[in-house]
């Protein structure tokens, strides 16, 4: 939440990847449970109270997150994505060995599906700064790290593919690059939007000296041409006239010193910035030189 009051672009990108993060989580881990009952693979009475219970925690920090939705926060929205991630940690557990056993009894099975893809999940969707993300997928790689020798996956007759534990490894270091990589996108475009901003800013100061160079010249122009009929009818004036005369030159100079680059460019003078910061504290300021236009030789006849 901004000071004054509006949200963030940070926050409202946040609110959406965390959205994201519990619908795509709680449609896989739903698919993922109806998947195995319909196969028929084993699933003990304690996973299969935890993983019918993970689909409805998602579905509640999707219900609170559309509250949210008009002022939410980037703490809010990692801590959301963080408590809903929890639950797979006990139920990929609880999977993978259930999942060992059926192996080591003859069935075909791949380990650590469920951890490559949310390795991806993670690298893809998850909210917050970028050191949450990563502590998450560390957490995910090491947790299949401590299944493979809990397990005892490394020794014979476990009917693991001969490619693991390197090719979780390998993933694991593919989903930490497409990570980062959009850790450093958002943060380009954060980047850009404040460079537009100022852009915009700047172009409006630039025209705001255009008008007041422009909108100057007449008034002066009038003054400059009354000052000395005045002058010739009113003898005795001299001191107020004199003072006339003074201010008339100094809104001249304030006028020839704006930061406009001779009015016709788009970036500010920092020269003409000097200027007239120099004039605003009462300084005399000699206006740059310029050279007399070359006189035409006077025709012969």
């Amino acid at each position: 939440m901004e000071p004054n009051g509006h949200v963030s672009a940070t926050a409202r990108s946040d609110w959406r990847l965390a959205v994201s993060t519990a619908c795509v989580g709680g449609v896989g881990s739903a698919a993922f449970l109806v998947i195995d009952l319909w196969l028929g693979a084993g699933v003990r009475d304690g996973e299969l109270a935890l993983r019918i219970v993970h689909p409805l925690i998602f579905a509640a920090a999707v219900i609170v997150l559309w509250i949210r939705r008009h002022h939410p926060t980037r703490r809010f929205c990692t801590i959301a994505a963080v408590l809903t991630w929890i639950p797979f940690f006990p139920s990929l557990w609880l999977s993978e060995e259930t999942a060992a056993l059926l192996g080591r009894l003859g069935y075909s099975w791949q380990p650590f599906v469920g951890h490559k893809v949310l390795f991806f999940a993670t690298a893809a969707l998850f909210p917050g700064p970028a050191w949450v993300g990563t502590t998450t997928l560390a957490a995910f790689g090491l947790h299949a790290m401590l299944l493979w020798f809990h397990l005892g996956l490394d020794m014979p007759g476990a009917g693991v593919p001969i490619d693991e534990p390197w090719a979780t490894i390998a993933y694991l270091g593919i989903a930490g690059v497409l990570f980062g990589y959009r850790i450093y996108h958002a943060r380009t475009q954060v980047e850009l939007a404040h460079a537009r901003a100022q852009a915009k800013a700047l172009k409006l100061s630039t025209d705001a000296f255009v008008a007041v160079h422009d909108l100057a010249n007449s008034p002066l122009q009038v003054l400059e041409l009354a000052i000395p009929l005045i002058r010739q009818r009113h003898v005795g004036d001299e001191a107020i006239l004199d003072s006339a005369v003074h201010a008339v030159e100094r809104l001249r100079t304030l006028r020839d010193q704006l930061p406009v680059a001779r009015v016709t460019s788009t970036s500010p003078d920092p020269e003409a910035l000097r200027r007239l910061r120099s004039l605003a504290a009462g300084e005399k300021i000699t206006p740059p030189s310029r050279r007399p236009a070359p006189r035409r030789p006077a025709p012969r006849w």
